[in-house]
């Protein structure tokens, strides 16, 4: 990856409160999709620096979309 390359991660992150019965049914099933496709679950939008620093990047940007996912932008730190 060279200077110029921005990674993006297109998520739905967690939010910080559950009480949207429409949303939280949406995000248990998502999560319950991630255990058995791919052994992970929604993280909150804070949580996605960790795996970010751990590759040796840094995190931008999170735009919002007229969805409820996001795009998560990362630079190399």
């Amino acid at each position: 990856m060279d200077g110029t390359s921005r990674p993006l991660a297109v998520e739905p992150p967690a939010p910080a409160a559950r009480g949207n019965e429409a949303l939280d049914w949406t995000l248990a099933f998502s999560d319950i999709k991630k255990l058995v496709n791919a052994g992970g679950r929604e993280r909150p939008e804070a949580r996605y620096r960790a795996p970010l620093e751990a590759a040796g990047l840094c995190g931008k940007h999170a735009r919002e979309t007229p969805s409820f996912y996001r795009i998560f932008e990362a630079v190399p730190a």
